[in-house]
């Protein structure tokens, strides 16, 4: 074990094991190497045992460690590797750091997962990932070149508190943007590496109230549903449409006796949030800062904003398509058919109706009962539905027949039905109006998730989409408009700023978490298990003194031509297969026969020629305790 540490070590594969407070508070480390207890908490920085005589006695053992893969390394061995020092950059942030193409841009994904699977004690990890975008588009955002950087430990969300774990990479992004030496296998020589961070990539952690976006801040018109409880965003959107927009000066169709003449609220660049945050002060109780859910929703100080490049981050974290489409998907799918437990159209939503909207025909009657909406389908209707049963992993596994109902549907089985089944499904069945909306949003998001985009377009859609918005305002109650059917008037935006979605989404980080869960093998040292994957995805990359690359084998055995018919599987050898599969590969190769001669000569030892059934034999099990014929080639040193 020792020499493995040291080998993966010295190939800059390590990691560092950084003592924690219990709480979260702080980490022991550089100048807090030697504390023993938290400087805020109080809290041990080891576990305590008690010994025979009944004594608490503190151990060499921390109650919580943060695991730290260093970045610097892994991002050489791009260069090291002959295949990456040639890919070309994507973005550019200054001039200087923009003359270098090998110069890294690269986003930060996080997200939070149970290893031990729903059943077992709640207990959830959370893992940082480092993604390179200077790869060619078939190997950007693949596993191989997801780079595991920090793994959180648990039980719980860490909250403002991740802000002290991600100080060790903070302190590495710092680094990295002044450089750091490294090879460049294709040119054959030294240079100084930098790399720069673009953005994030991860849904909003435990964001609520009125202020749920930072881009917008204080300026999003949004309320509190009075029956409801919740946020909306009902009517507040009119302010994006053009001056002179019909909708505009409409008094009955939105908001009662509302009209709108005001301009959008000011979407705050990096530069206003910097000055925001510096002006932020804590409350006596130095528990929050002043003004917390009324001017602001800052519950603590990134840092993220401490790089020296922060001011010039076009875009510091990016909507996340996949959980906002999965999202708005749902409502529309539980709203127009009527799901009595997810539904937005339920009775609380009829009396925010009565109060907010005039709509005088959806509002509850004298008994209490609810009228049907124009976009509900009748319990026939739904019933005529028919899912596809071989199209996307098979809808159909998800329908119950008992309630008539869809469960369990993933974020991709609500992309396909948003994008491809949501114009068909309610065709002829909604009312022309309320279905030409749900075709618009349809086909709104089609364009987004293209895999190729135009700027054009996406500008066209940034103006598009808030007529669109208002338009389902027009058919939807005020309790459908959550922060998740807001922030459609911003996705446009961030695709012309960051490019296509699939290098901006989730859908990434959510199969590796996948994979990294069904790996879990020693509940006790899960971390141990990520440590030793991260050896097997990139060892391969360490490919240090390799003049040039690989020439394909000239055996004849390797020059066949064609592909497999269907998917590969995996298959595992029986007992006397993989004996089996290697004499029939070396039989069929005329470059063998010399060594076969060879091996008869050395171990047969009779007069007599064996027959070809001896000779299977032979070759097959060994003779007089002596090796089989793979066995002995392995070994064979030529003369």
């Amino acid at each position: 074990m020792y020499q493995c540490k040291k080998l993966t070590k010295a190939l800059g594969m390590g990691y560092e094991k950084i003592d924690m407070c219990p709480n979260g508070c702080m980490l022991f480390c550089d100048d807090h190497v030697d504390k023993k207890k938290c400087l805020k908490c109080g809290k041990g920085r080891y576990a305590e045992a008690v010994n025979e005589d009944g004594d608490h006695v503190m151990m060499d053992i921390a109650q919580k460690q943060l695991h730290s893969f260093p970045m610097a390394p892994r991002f050489k061995w791009l260069f090291v590797n002959p295949c990456g020092g040639r890919n070309k950059a994507l973005d550019e942030f200054d001039l200087e750091f923009a003359k270098d193409a090998r110069n890294i841009r690269f986003d930060l994904a996080t997200d939070g997962f149970t290893p031990f699977g729903q059943s077992a004690a709640s207990y959830s990890y959370w893992l940082v990932f480092v993604i390179p975008y200077n790869l060619p588009p078939h190997m950007c955002m693949k596993y191989e070149f997801m780079f595991l950087c920090l793994i959180i430990p648990g039980p719980e969300h860490p909250g403002p508190k991740i802000n002290v774990m991600l100080q060790p990479l903070i302190k590495e992004l710092k680094q990295l943007w002044y450089g750091v030496e490294a090879y460049d296998i294709s040119l054959k020589q030294k240079f100084t590496l930098r790399a720069a961070y673009l953005w994030s990539v991860h849904d909003f952690m435990t964001v609520h109230g009125t202020l749920t976006y930072p881009i917008c801040d204080v300026d999003t018109r949004c309320f509190r549903l009075e029956f409801g409880g919740k946020i909306c965003y009902f009517d507040c959107h009119r302010c994006w449409l053009p001056s002179d927009h019909i909708f505009r000066g409409e008094k009955d169709s939105f908001r009662k006796d509302t009209v709108c003449y005001e301009g959008p609220p000011k979407r705050l660049c990096a530069q206003e949030i910097l000055d925001q945050l510096a002006s932020l002060k804590l409350n006596e109780e130095k528990t929050a800062y002043e003004g917390f859910g009324k001017e602001h929703n800052w519950t603590h100080i990134s840092g993220i904003w401490d790089l020296p490049y922060a001011k010039a981050l076009k875009l510091p974290h990016n909507i996340d398509v996949m959980h906002q489409e999965r999202n708005v998907a749902e409502s529309i799918i539980s709203t127009c058919m009527d799901f009595s437990d997810k539904t937005k159209d339920n009775v609380k939503a009829r009396k925010d109706l009565a109060k907010i909207y005039k709509r005088p025909t959806l509002e509850l009657t004298a008994n209490g009962g609810k009228p049907r909406a124009p976009f509900s389908l009748k319990p026939q209707e739904r019933k005529e539905i028919e899912i596809p049963s071989d199209y996307a992993a098979g809808l159909k596994r998800a329908v119950n027949l008992k309630t008539w109902k869809l469960n369990g549907l993933k974020a991709h089985d609500y992309h396909i039905i948003m994008e491809r089944l949501v114009p068909v499904m309610f065709r002829g069945y909604l009312p022309d109006g309320v279905w030409s909306v749900l075709a618009e949003l349809s086909y709104f998001y089609r364009q987004l998730c293209a895999k190729e985009i135009k700027k054009e377009m996406m500008e066209k859609l940034e103006k598009d989409v808030p007529v669109l918005i208002c338009k389902m305002e027009k058919n939807f109650p005020p309790g459908f408009f959550n922060p998740m059917q807001h922030l459609l008037v911003h996705l446009a935006y961030e695709a012309k700023v960051g490019g296509s979605v699939q290098f901006r989404w989730m859908f990434h980080i959510e199969r590796a978490l996948k994979y990294l869960r069904a790996m879990v093998g020693n509940k006790a040292r899960v971390e141990g298990v990520y440590f030793a994957e991260e050896h097997n995805v990139n060892a391969p990359m360490m490919r240090y003194n390799v003049d040039e690359e690989p020439s394909a084998s000239d055996l004849p055995i390797f020059q066949s031509t064609g592909a497999s018919a269907s998917a590969s599987s995996p298959y595992y050898f029986k007992p006397g297969e993989r004996v089996s599969a290697y004499l029939y590969i070396y039989a069929n190769m005329k470059e063998m026969d010399p060594y076969f001669k060879e091996f008869q000569r050395q171990n047969w030892t009779s007069k007599k020629q064996p027959t070809s059934k001896q000779l299977d034999k032979m070759r097959r099990d060994g003779i007089d305790g002596k090796p089989n014929f793979p066995d002995w080639f392995k070994i064979y040193d030529e003369p």
